[in-house]
């Protein structure tokens, strides 16, 4: 991840480069959930999709935190376990308004589960540093 790159107040520059991705990112997965009966094509339980779609949520939102404000990756790592986390509780809540769509506490667990997985962080950069991601 980058490092501090601003003190005091952000450029747009650096905004558009850490935190407009945080918000396309939380948007299309608003997006996703207020459709009313997600297509299933394979037969597999869509719930699973929660940890990889938290999982990037979590890790782009840590990445915008470390990248702009001076702080440790811990800290940074909880900001982002816990912001990431309360986003599917709010996921979930909104569901509730979406027909054909459903309260889960079961896929709260996967958001938390996903969000969780940026301890993670310095293996998975140098597994996408090894790809080339």
């Amino acid at each position: 991840m980058a490092t501090h790159e601003v003190e005091g107040n952000l450029s747009w520059h650096i905004f558009k480069k850490y935190w407009v991705p945080v918000a396309l990112y939380a948007g299309f997965i608003f997006y996703v959930s207020s459709l009313p009966e997600p297509v299933q094509t394979l037969q597999v339980d869509l719930s699973v999709l929660h940890v990889p779609m938290f999982f990037v949520l979590s890790y782009l939102f840590a990445r915008a935190v470390l990248g702009t404000r001076n702080i440790a990756t811990s800290r940074a790592i909880a900001a982002s376990i816990i912001v990431t986390t309360a986003y599917g509780v709010l996921d979930e809540l909104h569901q509730l308004y979406v027909p054909g769509r459903t309260f889960s506490y079961f896929d709260m667990g996967l958001d938390l589960f996903g969000a969780s997985l940026i301890v993670f962080k310095d293996w998975w950069e140098k597994l996408f540093e090894r790809v080339n991601l």
